[in-house]
């Protein structure tokens, strides 16, 4: 009874407290009170569609909607209502393959609910054989492969063979040849990249993507190669139009260096050949150029340098004798002005190594051929015939080529010696001109060549950057120094000859001669004289005029000489077989000091002692008796009281000396001397000659004194 009471008595309660919420929510949803409405978090659904229903007592619906398909999971991707059972389709895929020109499949062909992956297996065609059928699904390109890249393809000496038949969305870019394969290149013209300027290979053909005006190549790289290079390919013109060098062939001739040796090029409506990258040539055919596809054929002999080419089976060139000794590939370019484009396909290479005989032939050959390129002053017949024997002697093409390459390089540094040699003899002064100003113009011309004679590896290219060097200064050939004649003043010591070109009725001095043979004097000799005979009985009369060319023959006499270096106090005082030195009212100071003589470091000197400043009348100077007829070389300096070896200034005193009481004479260096570097005087001093020297401001540091007969 207790417990129904309760029972009745909470009942009661519940009903009060919702009595009283309803109309508390009433009163909240007053309609004369502006209302925003509020919505479940939650999806309300049917079969079709789903929604959020008010929370607010209002019979109001937001973000209504239909059903999503189902993915995976069978629900709607936006409430995730079970649109169907899972797992109802049961996949049922063909063994037999789905295809199209680029790629193939299998294809589920169950009917049972909804297949939510209808292909699986999607991958690119497959052709390893080259032979334009798929190896996995069979797929055969409908157009006929072309006879003559089968023929190829299938040659023994096959070493690159492509259809194109795998879609790629772009080759690989291209680094540089040497590694065989087919690329895809850029070269930065036009305002694009890499990225946006390429090849892509679909439907069976390659195609450049070019969005920059030219630029885009599509390369073959023939990796290495010898003997004879055939290759077949098919390039299509896209927007065809003249001055265009569509299909480049990259290689060694005389005229280039992995370069551009043989081109095909559109011109006035047709379709013509270069070489070198030279003027277009009319070939023995010259097919109308248009955007149509070419079926070229070619074939190099790097050996004899014949080329034969032909397109659609006609010839262009056949047997074409060149200078092309070497291939690294071929590029089928875009054009630099336009967009003018191609597409390629059909690609095949094959290369007939050469015998060893037949190969040091061409190499022999090569030598010569190089040897022509040579000026007659450049001599290199003990090179040539050792390098000749060399290669008769290998017994492989690579050895061969080893002593062809070291050959080319040694006789280079003798092209480059005699370049640079005829640069400067022709590098006259402003004042031998009759224009001042074409002075300037050899110096420019000077500068430039040197850097690309420096710059150039091979006979070919050294024989290209002089003749860029005689072509930059042809606007003053006209000047009438320029054209007078060279005269040869040839110098010999009856073993070695050295020649200086100067041009007719300029001077030659006989400094000009000491500088020219400097490097043959013999150690402990010294040049006597010059003479007009070979037997030095008459002497050549210097200086001369440059009239004709001739022979002055040069003496050389041995001689003596005595060093005396101020190490010691004792020093000072000094006599030996060709000079007396002694104290002339100065007592000496030795110290330490590095001292480095005309700012040659290597020339140094570890002491030095001081004579005195003053005069020569007034006993403080360095007296000096010669017993011979010599040369003397004073090393001498400033310096200050101090005579520290870290104490580095600039004094202002300068050598003077007088002999045998004559008239002062001064060195001509006047400027102020760093104290610590010795300068050089040379002084001429007969047999029993008196010399003394003295400095007129400061203090005079002598660290050296040579005598020379």
């Amino acid at each position: 009874m207790r417990k129904s009471k309760v029972l009745k008595a909470l009942l009661v309660f519940g009903m009060s407290v919702a009595t009283a919420t309803s109309v508390v929510g009433m009163t909240a949803c007053n309609p004369e009170e502006e209302h925003a409405h509020t919505y479940k978090s939650g999806w309300s659904t049917s079969a079709e569609k789903h929604w959020h229903d008010a929370d607010c007592g209002h019979d109001v619906k937001s973000d209504e909607g239909v059903h999503t398909a189902p993915n995976a999971d069978g629900k709607c991707d936006t409430c995730g209502y079970q649109l169907q059972e899972v797992n109802k389709h049961t996949h049922n895929y063909s063994e037999t393959w789905e295809k199209d020109a680029n790629s193939h499949w299998h294809e589920c062909t169950s009917t049972t609910g909804a297949c939510l992956a209808p292909v699986k297996d999607l991958s690119s065609h497959v052709d390893e054989n080259k032979d334009n059928i798929c190896d996995e699904c069979e797929y055969k390109d409908t157009a006929e492969l072309p006879a003559k890249y089968t023929e190829l393809k299938n040659s023994e000496n096959n070493i690159l063979a492509e259809t194109f038949f795998v879609s790629k969305e772009k080759l690989d870019d291209f680094a540089g040849w040497g590694t065989r394969g087919i690329y895809s290149e850029f070269n930065g013209k036009g305002d694009g990249t890499a990225e946006t300027n390429y090849v892509k290979v679909e439907n069976g053909i390659a195609e450049m993507v070019d969005t920059s005006s030219g630029g885009t190549s599509l390369v073959v790289d023939y990796g290495s190669v010898l003997g004879v290079v055939e290759g077949y390919i098919e390039v299509t013109l896209i927007s065809s139009g003249n001055s265009w060098t569509f299909l480049q062939f990259n290689g060694y001739s005389a005229g280039k260096q992995n370069a551009e040796v043989f081109g095909l090029r559109t011109d006035s409506g047709k379709i013509k050949y270069r070489l070198d990258g030279g003027s277009v040539i009319a070939g023995t055919t010259t097919p109308d150029m248009a955007d149509t596809t070419y079926k070229i054929y070619y074939k190099f002999d790097l050996l004899s340098g014949k080329v034969t080419l032909t397109i659609n089976g006609e010839d262009i060139v056949s047997d074409l004798q060149t200078s092309i000794s070497g291939l690294t590939g071929l590029k089928v370019v875009s054009s630099d002005s336009g967009s003018k484009t191609a597409k390629v396909d059909n690609v095949a290479v094959v290369n007939t190594p050469p015998s060893v005989d037949e190969y040091k032939t061409t190499v022999t050959a090569k030598v010569d051929s190089l040897v022509t390129l040579l000026p007659s002053e450049v001599d290199v017949t003990e090179k040539t015939t050792a390098v000749k024997a060399e290669i008769n002697a290998a017994t492989t093409i690579e050895g061969c080529d080893t002593a062809y390459k070291n050959y080319e390089l040694s006789i280079c540094e003798d092209y480059k010696s005699y370049i640079m040699q005829y640069m400067n003899v022709t590098n006259y002064p402003e004042s031998n001109y009759t224009k001042p100003e074409n002075s300037e113009v050899f110096a420019q011309a000077k500068a430039a060549g040197e850097t690309a004679v420096n710059g150039a590896t091979s006979v070919a290219a050294l024989k290209k950057a002089f003749t860029a060097w005689e072509n930059s200064v042809k606007d003053i050939k006209t000047d009438s120094y320029y054209n007078k004649a060279d005269v040869t003043i040839t110098v010999s010591d009856g073993t070695n000859t050295k020649t200086l070109t100067v041009k007719e009725g300029d001077t030659v001095t006989k400094e000009q001669l000491d500088e020219l043979i400097k490097d043959i004097i013999p150690t402990a000799n010294r040049i006597e004289g010059y003479y007009t005979d070979a037997a030095c009985t008459t002497a050549a009369t210097l200086p001369l005029t440059a009239s004709a060319a001739q022979t002055i023959y040069v003496k050389f006499e041995t001689f003596s000489s005595e060093l005396l270096s101020a190490d010691t106090a004792e020093a000072f005082a000094f006599e030996g077989t060709l000079i007396k030195t002694e104290l002339n009212g100065i007592s000496p100071t030795v110290v330490e000091r590095p001292a480095t003589v005309d700012g040659d470091a290597s020339n140094t000197f570890s002491k030095a002692f001081l004579p005195g400043g003053g005069t020569a009348t007034n006993a403080k100077s360095y007296k000096i008796t010669a017993k011979d007829s010599i040369t003397l070389k004073v090393y001498y300096s400033v310096g200050d009281s101090g005579f520290t070896s870290t104490d580095v200034k600039t004094k202002s005193g300068n050598l003077k000396w007088e002999i045998n009481g004559g008239a002062a004479q001064e060195s001509t260096n006047t400027a102020s001397k760093a104290n610590n570097i010795a300068y050089v005087e040379e002084i001429t001093l007969n047999k029993d000659d008196v010399l003394l020297l003295y400095v007129s401001a400061n203090r005079l540091c002598i660290f050296a004194i040579e005598a020379i007969v």
